[in-house]
């Protein structure tokens, strides 16, 4: 799930409006658990996260353009940071950055690999508009 969210983000910041499209078909073809299993989970915060994701996910796919796409990855943004805050990065960790530029200078917040910024919003015309605001640390075997 996460990486095919970096895969999002890359695509994004590639100017790549066909490859967001293909990825995020990939990234909404990801299993969701169902329902009973949902009500199951030990953590009251799960099931609404992944419903949100879920839907934050469809509105990806349903994007048909580089300003869309970049709408709709900025509210998957918003859930990946939660559940990544909560539950930890891949094993590689992550970082959230941030633009004081996007929407208009109303900023946005990202996931990425690496601290090297590699902007989503902007893509090739302000690839490096932003800064690293925390490193996220990989979920321990705990989680």
């Amino acid at each position: 799930l996460f990486s095919l969210y970096l895969d999002v983000a890359d695509t994004l910041a590639a100017d790549d409006a066909e490859g967001a499209r293909a990825t995020a078909a990939r990234l909404a073809a990801w299993p969701i658990p169902s329902a009973e299993t949902l009500s199951s989970a030990p953590d009251g915060e799960f099931p609404g996260l992944v419903r949100d994701l879920s839907a934050r996910m469809a509105g990806l796919v349903k994007a048909d353009n580089l300003e869309a796409q970049r709408l709709a990855f900025r509210n998957l943004s918003g859930i990946m940071t939660r559940l990544t805050r909560r539950y930890g990065a891949p094993p590689s960790g992550a970082y959230s950055i941030f633009c004081p530029m996007a929407f208009d200078d109303a900023g946005a917040f990202w996931l990425q690999r690496d601290a090297t910024v590699s902007n989503p919003y902007h893509g090739q015309e302000m690839l490096r508009c932003g800064w690293e605001v925390e490193p996220l640390p990989a979920a321990d075997s705990d989680r």
